[in-house]
């Protein structure tokens, strides 16, 4: 098999943010007010892998249209902001949050005239030791860049990272199954049958821990 078809079985053509500092978006929802009557929504989320979680909330438009004037919001039952949080002059709102370590749960009760709406958003910084992202050079072998040198490719790394940042145990199958994914390449690629039957067989027992 081609290096380029390799990369793209493993990466499953997804693009992966950076593991930057800076906040990450790890729920966003947005809640309009259609009739004008009451509106309840749940956003629920998982907090494991993040750290300094915060809750931004934008009121309508950019330009001050169709803004909330009275809203409840709630997480796992406690209230955050209430009536006197929002009006018309009320453009955005930020609090720091401090949640379950699992699933929570974001209660968000909307009491406004129609067509006005509010963005949900909940940040929380990676906790994530993650190797940086190698860019195009990652790209250039099967190997790839492994720059802490966990025999993991730098890429495949941060894909599994990034994408199930909320189960170690799913985390750790991944990896598992990587391994002779890529064995089973380099092997293929040296003409040596028997290693890749054995990798074949490594690669089934991984799939059904996964």
């Amino acid at each position: 098999m081609q290096k380029n078809g390799f990369i793209l079985m493993l990466l499953l053509a997804c693009s992966v943010a950076s593991t930057a500092s800076a906040l990450e978006v790890i729920a966003e929802s947005r809640i309009d007010s259609v009739s004008g009557a009451p509106v309840q929504e749940e956003v629920r989320f998982w907090s494991q892998g993040y750290e300094g979680l915060v809750l931004n909330i934008k009121n309508g438009a950019e330009d001050g249209a169709n803004r909330v004037s009275s809203a409840v919001v709630s997480l796992n039952g406690v209230k955050l902001l209430g009536p006197a949080d929002f009006s018309q002059k009320v453009a955005e709102l930020q609090r720091s949050i401090v949640p379950h370590d699992l699933e929570n749960n974001l209660t968000v009760n909307l009491r406004s005239k129609p067509g006005s709406y509010l963005l949900v958003q909940v940040m929380g910084e990676p906790t994530l030791n993650l190797p940086p992202d190698p860019g195009h050079v990652g790209n250039e072998t099967i190997e790839g860049v492994d720059v802490n040198e966990n025999g993991v490719r730098d890429d495949i790394e941060r894909w599994i990272g990034l994408n199930f940042r909320g189960s170690e145990k799913t985390r750790m199958a991944l990896t598992q199954a990587y391994y002779p994914l890529q064995n089973f390449m380099l092997h293929a690629r040296e003409n040596d049958r028997d290693a890749v039957y054995n990798d074949m067989d490594a690669l089934q027992r991984a799939g059904e821990c996964l």
